[in-house]
């Protein structure tokens, strides 16, 4: 009897995501408790995320990819979560919160991202599928090192502004990280600053994949984001929040002009 090799089960695991016709969670277990954990799987698991992306359509998930989607998610759901942790990081590499948005169509990104991020020594806190509100909340308490949303589809966009809206008001200085079929780099941009609202100064990553995704958090962690915009009361009568104590303000010019009569 032939004994398969790592580089074997990892291609027949990739097949059976994509095109199917085999038991893929007998698969990922085999390759996974017989060979080097689920580090292993990765570059399967990466083949079928972007299977996914390539066969949505216009920011939709068809039935072929929501198809490749089941049997990611199955394969995810079966791992066991003590194989994904980093076996060499003594210290993890970052804090990442991870969550899923009303609207959406499926959430396997989430579920394929944790697992990803444990392999590569992230600490990560999965928040479920959650309204927006509720994720900054969340997000704001655990003070991550970024929130990472994965889109599967183009209806999860609203979802996206309204947390963005809500980190917002929280003051948080959180990065997020965009991925998934969903959206794009021009999306990101858009909401980052939308028109006639607030910067969201922390800023928005879109991500093609999850080794993407950990290029841009070594950034981030490396980098300060500036600081969140003037925000004084301009209509305090005296004190440190008064106009005319603005110094650097940039919104000095305006504010300080005199009142029309």
């Amino acid at each position: 009897m032939t004994t398969q090799t790592t580089s074997d089960l990892v291609a027949d695991l990739t097949a059976a995501l994509i095109d199917g016709g085999a038991d893929v969670v007998a698969l990922a277990l085999r390759a996974s408790v017989e060979r080097e954990g689920t580090a292993s799987l990765a570059p399967a698991l990466l083949a079928a995320e972007r299977a996914i992306v390539a066969g949505a359509s216009e920011g939709r998930v068809t039935p072929a990819a929501k198809a490749i989607a089941d049997r990611l998610r199955n394969v995810l759901r079966s791992l066991d979560p003590s194989r994904t942790q980093s076996p060499v990081a003594a210290e993890p590499a970052g804090t990442i919160a991870l969550a899923s948005l009303p609207g959406d169509a499926h959430d396997v990104g989430r579920h394929l991202w944790r697992a990803l991020l444990d392999v590569n020594g992230y600490t990560t806190h999965d928040l479920g599928l959650r309204a927006p509100a509720l994720v900054a909340q969340k997000a704001a308490s655990l003070a991550p090192d970024a929130l990472a949303i994965y889109v599967v589809d183009r209806r999860g966009r609203t979802a996206v502004q309204s947390l963005l809206a809500q980190l917002l008001r929280r003051n948080a200085r959180l990065p997020v990280l965009l991925s998934g079929p969903g959206v794009d780099q021009d999306f990101a941009r858009w909401v980052s600053v939308p028109q006639g609202g607030d910067h969201y100064w922390a800023g928005v990553y879109y991500c093609d994949d999850v080794p993407e995704a950990i290029q841009v958090l070594k950034q981030i962690l490396l980098f300060d984001p500036p600081p969140p915009a003037h925000s004084h009361d301009h209509g305090a009568a005296d004190g440190p929040d008064a106009c005319d104590t603005c110094g650097d303000c940039p919104l000095q010019s305006d504010c300080d002009l005199p009142e029309a009569t």
